[in-house]
């Protein structure tokens, strides 16, 4: 165990990793703990300085079951907890002989049910089921775990062709549709537990009370008149952040703003087109985008999807409705990119559970043009969290997070004269 106390911020009270029964906490130097919302699986890294010559003596192979276990109490109401990480060593890689006596080295480690995953196959046909009920009975019948999900509005019939669970679980996130939106997410949440949901639910209801703020450098919480009096937590305090707005290029090419899917009837032996405009599929996010004309609008070709379809026939298939949800998921998952927030917080061992939750973000305003704007009035609201990432070393314990927000509060224009 390496602390003993957690007092300070971004102090862990509890860090053990253990391998084949033996700790070996002393000899990592640094770990990274990773998951996102649009894997199902988790994954690790370890930096190891070995003088024990551990490849050797334990011997670290592949398949061995290294676990990680983490507890913080620093006063925390966001961050303080408890949480076990199991994991399966996949690859050691960059082994260097430092000198005579001590190696460094890297292990790469995955969640265990990956490696449940590769032993298992499924081929098995799904006929007029919903997606959530396909991904449960997949999930059950291969590799176990429960799934939490939100009801989609479309059945299908379904061959699974010899998948693995994931693999299947995965595939079938693509086309479920939530009023119209192939916005679906499939995720690891938890060991053994599974969210199947969709972007819009996450983005609007799935709140965790959470606010993440960067205190605006010019006012204090001494001075009420400037400065709301909420009390900051200290894991919810943003030391370091970095906004990726969007390419508008790269979202031309898959289908962001505009999308055309040709499809060919072989029973009729007949072409046919439809168009896909951002947020048809969404009203919300039409009308609260922050552009409103130009251009990458009226970029029709620059995503161009050809499908064989059949539709004389009873068995409603993924093929049937092609033009629903295939121009519909590029532009959703495309959302995943644009205005992606990501900022770094002081550890705290609970704020994994917000993978998949929205929580609240205030950045210092920019609006030049409104003095007593104090917070970003376009970036202020919800954003979801995405992606989490967690680095422990001798030194200090961070947590990085990824967060994206769906639509604006409101449409960017321009504020006052340019020229003053």
């Amino acid at each position: 165990m390496k602390y003993t106390a957690g007092g300070f911020f971004g102090d862990l009270k509890k860090y053990d990793v253990m391998c084949e029964g033996k700790n070996i906490s002393n000899l990592v130097m640094r770990t990274e703990i990773f998951m996102d919302a649009l894997t199902p699986t988790w994954s690790a890294k370890m930096y190891v300085v070995d003088t024990e010559n551990l490849i050797m003596r334990l011997p670290l192979v592949q398949g061995l079951k290294i676990s990680v276990d983490l507890e913080s109490a620093s006063g925390s109401k966001i961050g303080d907890g408890t949480k076990t990480y199991n994991f399966i060593l996949f690859s050691l890689t960059d082994r260097v002989m430092a000198n005579a006596r001590t190696l460094t080295y890297t292990l790469h480690l995955v969640s265990e049910n990956l490696i449940s995953d590769l032993n298992a196959r499924v081929s098995k046909a799904y006929p007029n089921k919903k997606p959530e009920a396909i991904i449960s009975n997949i999930l059950s019948e291969s590799i176990g775990g429960s799934v939490e999900s939100y009801k989609s509005t479309q059945n299908y019939h379904l061959i699974v062709p010899n998948w693995s669970p994931l693999t299947a679980a995965s595939w079938v996130a693509k086309f479920a549709l939530y009023k119209g939106a192939a916005d679906y997410l499939f995720f690891m949440k938890d060991e053994g537990q599974y969210w199947f949901k969709p972007l819009e639910r996450l983005f609007k209801y799935e709140d965790s009370g959470v606010t993440f703020r960067l205190r605006p450098s010019n006012y204090t919480e001494t001075n009420s008149n400037d400065y709301d009096q909420e009390e900051d937590d200290f894991c919810g305090v943003i030391s370091k952040h970095l906004i990726q707005h969007y390419d508008s290029i790269f979202n031309s090419f898959l289908g962001f703003y505009k999308h055309k899917t040709v499809t060919y009837n072989f029973t009729q032996q007949k072409w046919s087109e439809s168009t896909y405009t951002y947020g048809q599929d969404n009203v919300e996010d039409s009308k609260k985008k922050s552009w409103e004309q130009g251009v990458f609008n009226k970029v029709d070709h620059a995503a161009t999807t050809f499908f064989p379809v059949s539709k004389n026939h009873e068995n409603f298939t993924i093929n049937d409705n092609v033009t629903q949800w295939l121009p519909s998921r590029r532009s959703n998952i495309l959302k995943l990119e644009q205005d992606k927030l990501t900022i770094q917080v002081a550890g705290g061992v609970k704020l994994w559970e917000l993978l998949g939750q929205n929580v609240d973000v205030k950045l210092p305003s920019h609006q030049d043009s409104d003095e007593t704007q104090k917070y970003d009035k376009h970036l202020v609201g919800k954003y979801v969290v995405i992606a989490i990432g967690q680095i422990i070393t001798n030194d200090y314990y961070m947590v990085n997070l990824e967060l994206i927000k769906k639509r604006h509060t409101k449409k960017m224009e321009q504020e006052g004269d340019l020229d003053k």
